[in-house]
């Protein structure tokens, strides 16, 4: 009760400025409701309400009015025809100027003697001045001169002309009220509770400790989570759409899709999975990693695309609508998945009811039409499609995507490339033993949705929960042992040697070397309710959904965490060096443990981790991001552990790369400080001046890229392993992202060609294949090779042959891949 009359002395306050004659002007943080609350008003007493918004482009004519050309007039003719603002005050309705303080000053001014006691405005064009009709209302909104978009404060003598009325921040209990007002019933007080708090939680991380000025997401990105994004979060849960029942995934759609930094999706995804945990029974259905798309009656275009995929499968794709007539008059032979494929032009992997159940292939339009309809509305019929364009990884890719940097320490001289075809076919090529020779298991290469890969072996998630391994044996390329168990699997993580398998139920199976992680059953009853595992080289950490860890493997790597179990709560995220791991707490303290010659022991800096936002590591030390933008560092001094010397350049830091032994953090100004091994990119004093305006890192073992906001590229460290770039200094332009192998660099331009530079045994050289290098749409790396992915599919190779540079074997099946016929998916 006490929340609701909070509410409505906000309210009151409101009615009491009606009682004066002067306009109003309402003002507060983004997302409060008050162009809400205006609308509300009049709805209530029966006033019609025109809303302006005003922006830096608003002149007076907007408002007020012009001479427009006659329409119908053989002559050029001219006639004043009234603005918006103008009809309002003529008529009597209520107006609200929304944004008023993004309005230039000379348009504001011309409203003078509208909003004092005079109610009136001259028209110079016409030498006319227009009363303000008795039931002309004049109302103003605007969002505080901090939240920046150009918006700047307003005169004293223009706010004076106003009675304003300062509405606050609402609180999370203002907020519950709100959305069980206006969802509650449909969506049950639990779920209204977890939306509420989701918004709270990251509002809390968008600021980070407000009190030091910092926090975890972009500066430019600064977000007010709020009531807006409560409500639409809300509408979204409520809409019937094939996501929407997923309240994680449409979560997911809601915040994280806005978000641009892989740093600030990670923190937002990690919050969204802590509020809303998927439960077993929806952790069984299999929502393909792939484009999704609505199809059905009456949707026309719309398309979905899964944040975490987006980087992998199209971005734009054509829609197939099918009403519930059209899929009761097919034969009862033909396949529903065929008639998809036929309509597209293209090849699906699967489709999917609304709620998840897929729609087996040989299932008839007859028999796949009740799972298609909800709530027995048979015009409202909708499926989800999977199209996938070839998707490519290797195992450096793979044990890179974590985002820990241990990988770039190992050595590289073999790898292989695998490639999902889009009809879930897989190619490999490469180093046989490591993963490039799949023959012994293409038979089973079917409908495969993901994969996975170790140093040395590739595991494959079928789209039933099943798994495919190849490669090196001791490795994880052998499965068997713990083949039955591998079923409902999820997701896939990989040590150099070893694979832990998360499957629907919360559980971990583990396999591969087993003294070195391959081997789980010391903890297996612990793992339950797992939602995600990291990794060191020989070592896992898994995170429970109840912010507990469970560790094994070997304990020189990090496998015994039983020293700091206890302190091992409330755990959002773990980072590992080597043979070490960093876990990062709710209340932003860090938690370490394993080889304290790699960051297990952080007792030296720990007066120091707090408010810590992000923690990024090296092969050998770690480096917290804290949320005032400082910098603290621990491990081995060689490898980044120790950053004193440059110490009082760490602030407004956004984020952090890592070569195999340094650090390159990126400023909130756009300028890089490095430290660290100085033959390995820790020294960039000879190129500082050149890192301005920088917008991502990339890393090889021992050397950095930057790709600057001008779309050039600067390089510096180890100059055989790519720190050296002067060669090609003039092709690197318009240059839209950056891969590495091991001791190479290839960068993608604007125009679809393709610019190398490092080591030439390792991919720093393409001119074998030069010519090729045109409409290229994306670059994989291995440790020691190139793939180009052109439009239609195709695949262009080149580097070290050991390491997948050479896929001529295979060029037939890599050759158009993406255009797959139908009857080959039969």
């Amino acid at each position: 009760m006490a929340n609701r009359q909070e509410l409505l002395e906000k309210h009151r306050r409101l009615v009491r400025a009606l009682q004066q004659p002067k306009a109003i002007l309402l003002e507060g943080p983004p997302g409060l409701g008050k162009t809400a609350t205006v609308q509300a008003l009049a709805r209530v007493t029966k006033r019609r309400l025109l809303r302006i918004n005003l922006s830096e482009q608003t002149d007076l004519l907007d408002l007020l009015g012009s001479d427009l050309p006659m329409p119908g007039s053989d002559v050029a003719a001219f006639r004043w025809s009234d603005g918006a603002l103008l009809r309002a005050l003529k008529r009597g309705d209520w107006v609200l100027l929304d944004e008023i303080n993004l309005a230039p000053q000379a348009t504001l001014e011309g409203l003078n003697a509208l909003l004092d006691h005079r109610r009136e405005v001259f028209l110079p064009a016409i030498g006319q001045t227009v009363s303000a009709h008795a039931g002309f209302r004049l109302f103003a909104a605007q969002n505080p001169v901090a939240t920046g978009g150009g918006r700047k404060g307003l005169p004293r003598s223009f706010l004076n002309r106003f009675t304003r009325v300062v509405l606050s921040q609402l609180s999370p209990q203002d907020l519950r009220h709100i959305c069980e007002h206006a969802h509650g019933n449909a969506l049950g007080k639990e779920v209204v509770d977890q939306t509420v708090r989701l918004v709270e939680e990251l509002q809390v991380a968008s600021q980070g400790a407000s009190e030091e000025g910092g926090r975890p997401f972009e500066a430019h990105l600064d977000f007010d989570w709020n009531l807006r994004d409560a409500l639409r979060l809300c509408e979204l849960l409520r809409a019937k759409a094939p996501l929407a029942h997923h309240c994680q995934a449409s979560a997911e759609l809601l915040f994280v899709s806005r978000l641009r930094c892989d740093t600030d999706r990670d923190v937002a995804r990690r919050v969204i999975s802590r509020i809303f945990p998927r439960p077993a029974a929806e952790r069984e259905k299999h929502f393909p990693a792939a484009a999704l798309l609505r199809i059905g009656c009456g949707f026309g275009l719309e398309e979905v695309s899964p944040d975490d995929q987006a980087s992998d499968v199209g971005s734009r794709t054509p829609v197939l609508c099918l009403g519930s007539h059209s899929l009761q008059s097919q034969p009862g032979g033909l396949q529903l998945r065929l008639r998809a494929q036929e309509q597209l032009q293209t090849d699906i992997s699967a489709l999917f009811s609304r709620t998840g159940q897929q729609l087996i292939g040989r299932q008839s339009l007859k028999e796949a039409l009740p799972l298609c309809i909800e709530d027995g509305e048979e015009d409202d019929v909708a499926v989800t499609a999977a199209l996938r364009q070839t998707v490519v990884t290797s195992s450096w890719e793979s044990l890179l995507s974590s985002g820990d940097a241990w990988p770039l320490a190992s050595s590289w001289a073999t790898d292989a490339f695998a490639a999902i075809r889009p009809d879930g076919l897989v190619v490999t090529w490469g180093y046989g033993f490591s993963g490039g020779d799949s023959s012994l298991v293409q038979a089973q290469l079917d409908d495969v949705q993901k994969i996975c890969a170790c140093k040395g072996s590739f595991a494959a998630i079928r789209s039933d929960g099943t798994v495919v391994t190849w490669g090196h044996e001791a490795s994880g390329g052998d499965s068997s042992l713990v083949q039955e168990q591998l079923k409902g699997v999820q997701e896939i993580r990989a040590s150099r040697s070893a694979f832990a398998a998360i499957r629907a139920d919360g559980t971990v199976v583990a396999w591969g070397y087993g003294d070195q992680c391959g081997d789980s059953t010391e903890v297996q009853e612990q793992l339950k309710g797992v939602w995600e595992v990291r990794s060191s080289a020989g070592a896992f950490a898994a995170i429970l959904e109840n912010g507990r860890v469970v560790t094994w493997g070997d304990p020189c790597y990090g496998g015994d965490s039983s020293k700091v179990q206890g302190l091992l709560k409330n755990v959002t995220d773990i980072r590992a060096t080597l043979a070490s791991f960093a876990a990062l707490r709710s209340d932003r303290s860090v938690v370490t443990w394993g080889d304290v010659r790699y960051g297990g022991a952080s007792a030296a800096v720990r007066q120091q981790l707090h408010n810590v936002s992000h923690i990024r590591a090296s092969a050998g030390a770690f480096a917290a991001i804290r949320t005032d933008g400082t910098v603290v560092c621990w491990g081995d001094a060689q490898d980044g552990g120790d950053q004193s010397a440059v110490r009082k350049q760490l602030h407004g830091v956004q984020d952090i790369r890592a070569s195999s032994g340094a650090f390159a953090a990126v400023r909130e100004d756009g300028s890089v400080i490095a430290w660290g091994d100085a033959r390995g990119g820790g020294d960039c004093s000879s190129v500082q001046h050149q890192l301005r305006g920088v917008r991502d890192v990339q890393a090889s073992s021992d050397a950095f890229a930057a790709i600057l906001s001008d779309s050039t590229v600067v390089t510096w460290g180890d100059p055989r392993r790519g720190g050296d770039s002067s060669a090609v200094r003039e092709q690197l332009r318009d240059v839209l992202e950056v891969r590495a192998s091991a001791d190479a660099f290839a960068a993608l331009r604007a125009d679809g060609t393709v610019v190398t530079w490092g080591d030439v045994r390792f991919g720093g050289d393409s001119r074998s294949v030069q010519e090729h290098l045109i409409g290229i749409k994306d670059v994989k790396a291995s440790g020691g090779a190139f793939a180009a992915i052109q439009m239609d599919g195709t695949i262009i190779t080149w580097g070290d042959t050991s390491c997948g540079g050479d896929s001529l074997a295979v060029k037939e099946q890599l050759k158009n891949a993406q255009l797959v016929s139908a009857d080959e998916c039969v």
